[in-house]
């Protein structure tokens, strides 16, 4: 190093330690020094790396603004400034969002940055480590990751368990994966209604239905209109069929199943299958204590034991009018018999005159 050399960094030193003992006792003093301070700055000072980091530390920010570009574009600068204050990471040089330092440390310190990132095509959304960092901060990052992230398995996880509602924007891929959406039915069943809503694998809608089945209703439309699913459904249990596909309120066989374990439904069917015998058969047979206050099945239970009563009677009264035309038969065969014994008897008298 040359004499000047040694004599400028000398003089720099003795500028630095000055400036930076004068700024001590103004922070001291006041919350920290005006503009006018920096701006009358020696310029060797706002190219100063150790004097900028220095005085950063004592917690004036606002040095920041009277740095030379170069300066502001340190890494150093950058880290030093948002370990004091994490808004400045937005205030930055965006070259510098691409240091993955930096925008990790600008996550712990709790600032969002995805946005950021992605408006200004940042690789890092795409780095795991960056992304589930911010994920972690607010769920909302999420929708800034890249696309392979937004379909990464342990991240689709994570978010399920804080923020469910995010899985009606995932890549198709996972909503097609079958396997993994079993998983997480199975892991997480509270969670059934955020996974299946565009789920419409049957595989899937009857392991939905096992597991409980009045969460039937968060089905794609097609699996509540599947036979097989709605009739797993309801034999587990009958509430289930208020949630299939409207048109099974009105399909007595399934009407009946569900009646079985969900006798309440009675009271919400239409007058046809509330009057209909099976129907009716059904709720005597395994409920009828249950309904002894209910007006309205007492009512149609009446109607039909009076049904079956007239019933039996119309049967019984054709069976007698049967029985009347048999004998009404045989009376008139009989009457033939007489009247063919009588004619063959005269006969038999006449030839013995004539003989």
């Amino acid at each position: 190093m040359t004499q000047k050399n040694l004599k400028n960094n000398n003089d720099l030193t003795r500028l630095r330690n000055t400036t930076i003992n004068e700024l001590e006792r103004i922070i001291q003093f006041s919350s920290g020094c005006d503009s006018s301070f920096y701006m009358k700055l020696d310029p060797r000072l706002k190219d100063d790396e150790e004097f900028a980091l220095k005085v950063i530390e004592l917690g004036d920010l606002r040095i920041y603004d009277y740095l030379s570009k170069p300066l502001k574009s340190k890494k150093s600068i950058a880290l030093a400034l948002i370990e004091k204050d994490k808004s400045y990471f937005h205030r930055i040089n965006q070259n510098l969002w691409r240091s993955k330092d930096v925008v990790m440390l600008a996550i712990s310190k709790g600032e969002l940055v995805m946005l950021d990132l992605y408006q200004n095509d940042i690789k890092l959304i795409d780095d795991k480590d960056v992304a589930f960092s911010a994920i972690k901060l607010s769920t909302k990052e999420f929708e800034w990751c890249g696309y392979n992230l937004r379909k990464d398995k342990e991240i689709i996880e994570y978010m399920i368990q804080k923020d469910p509602k995010f899985f009606q924007s995932v890549n198709g891929f996972i909503r097609d994966d079958k396997d993994f959406i079993m998983y997480l039915l199975k892991k997480y069943p509270d969670k059934v209604k955020y996974i299946v809503r565009f789920v419409g694998d049957e595989d899937i809608a009857l392991e939905v239905v096992n597991q409980k089945p009045t969460d039937i209703q968060f089905l794609d439309i097609e699996a509540r209109k599947n036979d097989k699913v709605v009739l797993a459904a309801i034999r587990k249990d009958g509430k289930a069929i208020k949630y299939a596909f409207q048109s099974y309120l009105q399909r007595k066989e399934f009407v009946q199943v569900a009646l079985l374990t969900y006798p309440e439904l009675y009271e919400e069917l239409g007058t046809v299958l509330k009057s209909d015998p099976d129907i009716i058969n059904t709720i005597s047979t395994n409920y009828h204590d249950y309904f002894e206050d209910s007006t309205s099945f007492q009512t149609h239970y009446q109607i039909h034991l009076q049904s079956q009563l007239l019933a039996k009677y119309e049967s019984s009264l054709k069976e007698i009018t049967e029985l009347k035309n048999q004998l009404t038969e045989i009376k008139e065969k009989l009457s033939l018999l007489e009247v063919t014994a009588e004619k063959t008897k005269d006969e038999g008298v006449q030839r013995k005159l004539q003989e």
